[in-house]
């Protein structure tokens, strides 16, 4: 089961590359010249999105059964792929050739089954995994991917927006391919994040619970200080930096410093000033983290 779902992951990885590598009307064009004139190019991103797409719904539904529901979306690759291969068979056995609007038609499909997929099961499925994930790398993974998928759907529907321009004739079509061109840029970003090292992740999100403890500390200390309780010993963020094991035992005893001694601070003694906010949100019904995030914007 692991073998079969990291060999379908380096697959997507793989038709991902594949795919921005060619994309773009010159390397279309340079491959239509390498094969005689045979639309490979636009061909070949059909089937690298499209076989990407298919892969990607049996690794959601490793997490999330959900994702198999919709039999109808898991019968679109097979049945696309086929009517596609047969009419590049006959291109090739009958000499026909595409024209810049038929090319523009079969990139309008492909996208269009891609937002298809998009939209009944990759950006549902990844808010549901993203909503009860609690590793930071994970949670930052599933947050790339629904940008990226919401990116493509940006890019499907200017792609769609431009085949209906040129099958009107409209003089706009050129601005509008130029128009939406930019977001496949958005895509790439996204794709990207998605498989950025774990370690970067990890460390980024060390660096802001490290600061989110920092100014937790300053809020203790201040309180401290208003009722009178002897002042809280001074930690630096490096040493919070250097030793991660303490960073939630430092922030655990000082949000229970804070919930316990806020309360006596005197109202003329906070008028005005931060601890005020404190006293609102003790009030409120925010968990621990919820809270803990609120005392570090203040």
């Amino acid at each position: 089961m692991q073998l079969r779902r990291t060999w379908r992951l380096w697959s997507i990885v793989f038709l991902g590359c594949l795919t921005f590598t060619l994309w773009g009307e010159r390397v279309d064009g340079a491959l239509e010249d390498a094969f005689g004139g045979l639309p490979v190019g636009v061909y070949l991103k059909f089937y690298t999105v499209i076989l990407a797409a298919h892969q990607n719904v049996f690794i959601l539904s490793d997490l999330e059964l959900s994702a198999l529901h919709r039999k109808q979306v898991i019968l679109l690759a097979p049945f696309a792929l086929t009517i596609a291969t047969s009419l590049l068979v006959g291109a090739w056995c009958l000499d026909w050739r595409v024209s810049p609007y038929l090319r523009l038609a079969v990139i309008a499909v492909r996208d269009c089954l891609l937002a298809i997929y998009i939209v009944n099961v990759f950006i549902p499925v990844t808010l549901a995994i993203r909503k009860r994930e609690v590793n930071p790398s994970l949670h930052f993974r599933e947050t790339a991917t629904v940008g990226f998928f919401a990116a493509y759907l940006g890019v499907a529907f200017g792609n769609m927006t431009v085949f209906l321009l040129a099958s009107l004739r409209s003089p706009l079509t050129e601005q509008a391919q130029t128009f939406f061109h930019p977001l496949i840029y958005l895509c790439a970003l996204g794709f990207g994040l998605m498989y950025i090292p774990k370690r970067w992740i990890t460390t980024a999100a060390h660096a802001r619970r490290v600061w989110v403890a920092y100014r937790v500390r300053q809020i203790a200390r201040h309180i401290a200080s208003l009722v009178g309780h002897p002042a809280l010993q001074h930690t630096h963020w490096l040493y919070l930096w250097r030793y991660p094991a303490v960073v939630d035992t430092h922030l655990h005893r000082d949000v229970m410093f804070i919930i316990d001694y806020a309360p006596q601070i005197a109202p003329g003694a906070i008028q005005g000033h931060p601890e005020a906010q404190v006293l609102v949100l003790l009030s409120t019904t925010l968990d621990y983290e919820q809270l803990i995030e609120a005392l570090a914007k203040l």
